[in-house]
C-alpha cells in the first residue's frame, strides 16, 4: 500500500518547512507547496529523502483558484489523492508590540492593496485549496481525511494588523462550519494556533511592556507546532474536530 499523501503549503520555510519534515517522519508522501523560492522548496525535499522520507515539490498560488485546481488535480494524478491538507500558507503581518499611532491609516495598519493580498492568501487561499482537496476527497470516498489550518493567537488576543486578525477569525468560522458538514464523512477540519514561534526557539522575548505575557517565558519552536499538526493528522486525533489547539506557551488563557 503506497503511503498516504499530505499537502503542506507554504512549506518552504519556517513552521511550513517543520511540519512538512515531521509529516514526512510520520510516514506520509509529502508535498511541499512553494510560492516564489524553488531553491529553498528543494532543500526541504532534500532534507525529507536524506532521512528515508518521501517528498515532492509542487509550486503553485493559494490565492489563485485555477492554478490550486490544476496543481491539486495533478498531484491526485501523479501520487494519489490528498488525505491530510495542511493550510499553513500566509501572507505574514507584523507583531506590534506599542499601539498604533494616529493618523488614521496606522489604525488600519494596511492598506486596500495590503487587505486584497492579505485575505486572498489566508483566507481565500485557505477556502481554494480546502475546496479542491474535499471535493476529491469526497469522490474517491477516502475512509478518513484531515483539514488543518494555521491560526495566529496574537490575531485572537488583538495584537495584530487589522486584516490578518480578519481573516483569522474568517478561518474560525470556516472551520467549524466545515467541520459539522464533513463529519459524517470523517473528515475532521481544526486549527493550531501558534503564539510568539522563533525560527530556531531560541530568541528572546521582546522586552516591550505591551508585548503579551507568555508564562513559558520563551520562544517556541516550529518543531513544537509541527507536533500538534502531527497529532492531528494522526489516528490518534479521529475524535478531534472544530477545534483550536493553541501553540502558545499560555499566551491565550
Amino acid at each position: 500500500m503506497s503511503a498516504p499523501v499530505a499537502l503542506v503549503t507554504g512549506a518552504s520555510r519556517g513552521i511550513g518547512r517543520a511540519i512538512a519534515v515531521r509529516l514526512a517522519a510520520d510516514g506520509y508522501r509529502v508535498i511541499v507547496n512553494y510560492l516564489e523560492n524553488r531553491a529553498a522548496a528543494d532543500e526541504v525535499r532534500a532534507l525529507i529523502e536524506a532521512r528515508g522520507g518521501s517528498c515532492a515539490v509542487k509550486g503553485f498560488d493559494v490565492s489563485r483558484r485555477a492554478q490550486v485546481s490544476q496543481a491539486i488535480d495533478q498531484v491526485t494524478a501523479d501520487v494519489g489523492p490528498i488525505s491530510i491538507l495542511v493550510n499553513n500558507a500566509a501572507v505574514a503581518a507584523p507583531f506590534p508590540v506599542r499601539a498604533p499611532a494616529q493618523p488614521i491609516h496606522s489604525v488600519w495598519g494596511a492598506t486596500d492593496e495590503d487587505w486584497d493580498r492579505v485575505v486572498g492568501t489566508n483566507l481565500t487561499g485557505v477556502y481554494n485549496c480546502t475546496r479542491s482537496v474535499v471535493t476529491i476527497m469526497l469522490e474517491r470516498k477516502l475512509p478518513r481525511g484531515r483539514i488543518i489550518s494555521m491560526g495566529s493567537v496574537g490575531s485572537e488576543l488583538g495584537h495584530a494588523v487589522v486584516d490578518h486578525a480578519a481573516t483569522k477569525f474568517g478561518l474560525l468560522g470556516f472551520t467549524r462550519a466545515l467541520a459539522v458538514r464533513l463529519a459524517p464523512s470523517n473528515i475532521t477540519v481544526s486549527i493550531v494556533s501558534p503564539g510568539f514561534i522563533a525560527p530556531d526557539g531560541t530568541a528572546s522575548l521582546p522586552s516591550d511592556s505591551n508585548f503579551p505575557i507568555v508564562p513559558l517565558a520563551r520562544a517556541g519552536k516550529p518543531e513544537e507546532v509541527a507536533a500538534a499538526v502531527s497529532f492531528l493528522a494522526s489516528e490518534r486525533s479521529a475524535y478531534v474536530t472544530g477545534q483550536v489547539i493553541r501553540v502558545d506557551g499560555g499566551m491565550y488563557m
